[in-house]
């Protein structure tokens, strides 16, 4: 597939240019040898010198859209005034800023667009390697950006339509219930590997197929998912709400996330998720 084949126009474009250009701010941090300025947040969690730095261009690029911006570096409007915006911008400028400080590479920038509650366009950008996986109007794709914030070597997503048995799990939050999710998956394919990734990373694993499911018990918040979604339905697979099974929708009242599960495409995958919650009250506890 070539680029030419992929529409990059309007939008798509927009946020594209945006992730790589806070791609470049963040790397500029990574890679300076200086201090990089980690604080904790009221909610105990960290940030840092390229949080900032990636949120300013981010949200100088999405400026012209005429489109509001939530991220988790800016300040948020009260949902009285949320409620009534048809779209939105859902931003993270350094989603996996735990990994980032740990310098293990798996970090990203995520940029999506809501449309009446819905995540209707995606782009998840690891600089550490230059790729991108971005999801709009049914379809999803993996790219290398250039430099010159050129695709090449474009995908289309899922890789793979026949996921392995791989669950996936975090590398900064373990969880008890991940191993119990884990515990039942195994009376179904005796055979599954876990294994862990940091950040957004794992939605775009689970998007290109190379593996099945990732379980999240944890707390995380909206620009934590949203892109994600996109690129993962748009490749064939679903997340959804543990609580009911339904897909996730976001401009919230309560920015924090139910707990959830993405899985991959493929029909092995939903017959086993299937027989896990046939088997199971608890998959949602």
């Amino acid at each position: 597939m070539k680029a030419e084949d992929v529409d990059l126009s309007g939008l798509m474009e927009v946020a594209l240019t945006a992730a790589r250009k806070a791609g470049e701010a963040i790397m500029q941090v990574y890679s300076s040898g200086e201090d990089i300025g980690v604080v904790s947040k009221p909610d105990n969690t960290p940030v840092t010198r390229a949080d900032y730095a990636s949120n300013k261009v981010i949200c100088d690029e999405l400026k012209a859209t005429g489109i509001p911006v939530l991220s988790e570096e800016s300040e948020h409007e009260q949902y009285g005034v949320r409620k009534d915006y048809e779209r939105l911008w859902v931003v993270d400028p350094l989603d996996g800023t735990k990994e980032f400080i740990k310098r293990n590479g798996m970090f990203a920038v995520c940029i999506a667009l809501v449309e009446s509650h819905r995540p209707t366009l995606g782009v998840i950008y690891v600089p550490t390697e230059r790729k991108v996986y971005f999801g709009e109007g049914g379809k999803s794709w993996r790219a290398t950006l250039t430099a010159e914030g050129a695709l090449s070597g474009v995908e289309r997503l899922p890789l793979r339509r026949r996921p392995p048995h791989v669950v996936l799990t975090s590398l900064s939050y373990p969880s008890e219930r991940v191993l119990r999710f884990c515990d039942r998956l195994r009376d179904v394919w005796p055979d599954m590997e876990a294994r862990g990734y940091g950040s957004s990373i794992k939605q775009c694993v689970i998007a290109e197929g190379n593996a099945s499911f990732y379980p999240r018990y944890g707390r995380t918040m909206e620009w934590d998912t949203a892109a994600g979604q996109v690129v993962i339905e748009n490749a064939g697979g679903r997340l959804l709400r543990l609580s009911d099974c339904k897909p996730m929708v976001y401009n919230r009242r309560e920015l924090a996330n139910p707990h959830f599960v993405a899985m991959a495409c493929g029909e092995e995958v939903a017959q086993a998720w299937e027989k896990m919650c046939m088997a199971s009250r608890e998959i949602g506890e």
